[in-house]
């Protein structure tokens, strides 16, 4: 074995070892945000229904109660794509309502729109488009860009926001 090979090889396992710790950090990294960010939300919500617990209708049963769950949502993060699950809150009071501030609504309908748009790509790939677009035009709508990125990962978009 001569030195050259030596040398690369012994670059390559540090490189090697390198994206491991990476991986492992950013993973790491990634599950402790979700942990943070559920909590938030889950402290959120209980704060919300706590605040108007006194608030009762006519049979003496709480307007504000917690219902469950919302689907899932993938959120992108500066850590990367975390899954929350939001809490479910049942506000019956007429014209009230809870909403997240640590989880704003234009980011829950983020999620939705990309499943629209997804099953739309999945359907048009299902009924014979085989090849993946080489351009792509749409609204500003971030689901579509998601989904596209999913279903035809090859396509290169360039997204351009136009404000008429």
């Amino acid at each position: 074995m001569n030195t050259n090979d030596s040398k690369t090889s012994s670059f390559e396992d540090e490189m090697n070892a390198s994206k491991l710790c990476k991986s492992l950090l950013d993973e790491t990294l990634r599950e402790g945000a979700q942990k943070l960010l559920k909590l938030a939300i889950e402290n959120e919500v209980e704060e919300y229904i706590q605040a108007h617990r006194d608030k009762l209708d006519n049979d003496g049963k709480r307007l504000v109660v917690r219902n469950g769950h919302h689907c899932k949502l993938d959120i992108q993060t500066g850590v990367g794509t975390v899954e929350i699950e939001q809490p479910r809150v049942r506000d019956k009071r007429p014209g009230k309502g809870f909403n997240s501030s640590i989880l704003p609504k234009y980011m829950r309908r983020w999620r939705e729109g990309k499943l629209s748009r997804k099953s739309l790509l999945l359907d048009a790939k299902d009924r014979g488009l085989t090849t993946a677009p080489k351009l792509t035009i749409a609204d500003g709508a971030l689901g579509f860009w998601l989904a596209l990125e999913e279903v035809f990962p090859s396509t290169h978009n360039n997204f351009v926001g136009c404000r008429c």
